[in-house]
């Protein structure tokens, strides 16, 4: 589906039901009568493009908390055939939260002919979860074709009220600030919009206040009635998905409203939502005899702090995580009657737990034992970056660990499965969260991640035939940050698909026509150690040869490499995962009666943040290739995008450099 509008958390689809409605036929066009757009123009039939696949000529959102509704509407200018696919529509939404009422659709021709919707609605399973279920309306559109108009509306009624802190403030006395979120918006799509209106409507006259993320500086704003906030603007450019960019909600165009009482900015807010979790999660974590005698079996007097927090960090790492387990869960969890954990001593007992189970036991332990530790709450970077002036605490959809210790903070994830102590996966690195503590609350961010945390060592002992075929042995060797995503993404793997995995990730880097074979891997379910994999590879055709020599590429992974920032033209700051390092050594045994006639000459590129060299050796009859590239940091602002696009051409410039071989008479 081509026009997604999201009102919850999607994923593949499961099921379908169909709801008929019946069909209809062309009209000529009248005055509009879609909620929220205004009467179309001869301006509108005869609008043009930006340079998309399509044009929303005029869209409006109206957010009304006194109904809990929010009513959609959208008029949209088909461009060019790929822009007809904006007349199949998709409506997600959360079964548990919303419902989704009132929808109409038509098609205007070029001609002013008008075709109505009144065909079947899809009501599809996107994902089913055990607390929620998210769902999709899809429906097509009619008739539509390049030059015409389309319109659409549909009313998202949500089953949530507003609480009745905010209703009559008067009535209750405020420990510490709250907020309560009004409306979300966003204001750039996947199209060029040239109009678009959001409206609001309060309940009573409560405080309400805005949090903006690159909102157009020349957006109009107006009031109405009772508290009722207006926004419009003109002329917003389509969003540009990027690769290597930041998290949307950094880099899109959006605002939200939310009530407030008693906060005015600051760290307030959130030092009062972590008081306020505290005390549910120190109830939760409790001072259990049973978790006290466990600390003591675990650790001596005689250890010291770190290689106590080794010991129950191990020790916690045993329990069985069902976050991993998928859909297998409501399943087996009945058939094994596995019971719900009511504290950490219940984990202990049981043996398994979800997530959060698994990082509040390890905070009972190291209190047992005699560290200060308290849980973090933060936000995931494989999603969004923390937005500390947005006090919405939905944001925080990760848990930690934070032990402190008398010269430094130390964070543990041990619920994330063959994450080896002292490393924090990268999406909660770098973090940004709240401490959750009564006294000793506090907003910040995790620790920066290492590039020598996140290391790759590939050596290789080839010989070359005299046909130029390459044959022999490759080893990789992950550690830190590489190893661990090499194990999560094997899970749910057995071994004949991981194998199977394995050989076609490597298969595709090397030259085409190359037969991998995975030999021998070890290290799978031991995260304290590298995870290392071994390859028997046949390379045909790998050296050229030219008259009475022999070409030979220095770069064996990195035949298909293209430039990740292929366009000049960049958007969006620069977002790399993680750092990392990587190293490659081949030894090559050249076959008798061929010598190396020339050798390129040496590259180091060092730009500081990214380094990166290429090297090669003749040493009696074996040619030695070396090369390493490393990326230091994780965020690059857009000024240094020319920089880093230049380092990359002078990567891929070196990567190409061939070796020269000279074949002697008798070797012909």
């Amino acid at each position: 589906m081509s026009s997604v509008h999201c009102a919850g958390r999607v994923h593949a689809g499961i099921s379908v039901l169909f709801l008929f409605l019946g069909c209809g036929r062309g009209t000529a066009v009248r005055a509009q009568d879609f909620p929220g757009l205004p009467p179309l123009t001869p301006a509108d039939m005869k609008a043009t493009g930006m340079g998309g696949p399509a044009l929303i000529l005029y869209r409006a959102v109206d957010t009304d908390n006194t109904t809990s509704t929010e009513t959609y509407s959208y008029r949209i200018k088909i461009l060019n055939e790929e822009g007809r696919r904006h007349g199949d529509v998709e409506i997600l939404y959360v079964e548990k939260f919303s419902q989704v009422e009132d929808i109409a659709a038509r098609t205007i021709a070029p001609d002013g002919t008008v075709t109505p919707f009144h065909d079947q609605v899809i009501d599809r399973d996107i994902v089913k979860a055990k607390r929620f279920r998210s769902r999709a309306k899809v429906f097509s559109i009619p008739n539509v074709q390049v030059g015409s108009i389309i319109e659409y509306t549909y009313r998202l009624r949500y089953k949530y009220k507003i609480p009745e802190q905010f209703q009559h403030p008067e009535r209750f006395v405020f420990e510490n600030p709250m907020t309560f979120p009004a409306a979300k918006w966003d204001i750039q799509t996947d199209l060029f919009v040239k109009h678009e209106r959001f409206t609001f409507t309060p309940v009573n006259r409560m405080n309400v206040m805005e949090f903006e993320m690159n909102v157009p500086k020349k957006a109009v704003r107006a009031s109405f009635g009772a508290g009722g906030l207006q926004f419009e603007m003109e002329n917003i450019p389509a969003y540009e998905e990027e690769e290597y960019a930041p998290p949307e909600d950094a880099t899109k165009s959006w605002m939200a409203l939310y009530y407030a009482q008693d906060y005015y900015g600051g760290d307030g807010y959130w030092l009062g939502i972590a008081k306020y979790w505290s005390k549910e999660y120190d109830k939760y974590i409790g001072k259990s005899k049973m978790v006290e005698r466990e600390a003591a079996r675990l650790v001596s007097p005689g250890d010291t702090a770190g290689e106590k927090l080794r010991k129950i960090y191990n020790r916690v790492q045993q329990i069985r995580s069902l976050d991993y387990e998928e859909e297998k869960l409501a399943k087996e969890r009945k058939q094994e009657h596995l019971k719900e954990n009511k504290n950490i001593e219940d984990v202990l007992v049981h043996g398994y737990g979800e997530g959060h189970d698994v990082d509040l036991l390890m905070i009972g332990l190291a209190r047992a034992a005699g560290f200060q530790s308290f849980p973090v709450k933060l936000v995931s970077r494989q999603t969004r970056v923390f937005l500390k002036d947005y006090p919405n605490y939905n944001q925080l959809d990760a848990l930690i660990v934070e032990v402190i210790l008398p010269e430094k903070l130390v964070f543990f994830d041990p619920a994330s499965k063959f994450c080896p102590y002292g490393l924090l996966p990268w999406t909660e690195a770098e973090a940004g969260g709240v401490v959750i503590a009564t006294d000793a609350a506090r907003v910040g961010n995790t620790p920066d991640t290492r590039s020598q945390d996140a290391v790759t060592k590939t050596t290789g002992e080839l010989k070359l035939s005299a046909a130029g075929t390459l044959q022999g042995k490759l080893t990789i060797v992950y550690s830190g940050q590489e190893a661990l995503e090499k194990r999560q993404s094997a899970v749910h793997q057995d071994e004949t698909s991981r194998r199977t995995e394995l050989e076609k990730s490597l298969k595709g880097a090397l030259f085409q026509g190359a037969d991998v074979k995975l030999t021998r891997s070890a290290g799978w379910e031991k995260s304290e150690e590298p995870l290392s994999v071994e390859f028997e590879v046949n390379i045909p055709n790998y050296a050229t040869t030219v008259g009475h020599g022999m070409l030979i590429p220095l770069s064996l992974l990195h035949a298909e490499q293209k430039n990740p920032f292929p366009s000049a033209r960049r958007t969006h700051p620069i977002y790399f995962e993680y750092p990392f390092e990587s190293y490659e050594d081949f030894r090559i045994e050249l076959p008798n009666g061929v010598q190396v006639e020339a050798l390129p000459n040496d590259i180091t590129v060092d730009k500081k943040a990214m380094i990166y060299s290429i090297s090669a050796k003749n040493e009696h009859g074996v040619l030695t290739i070396s090369r390493t590239r490393k990326t230091l940091s994780t965020t690059f602002p857009l000024e240094a995008f020319g920089a880093i696009r230049a380092f990359f051409v002078s990567v891929i410039s070196g990567d190409s450099q061939q070796a020269v071989l000279k074949v002697s008479t008798a070797a012909n």
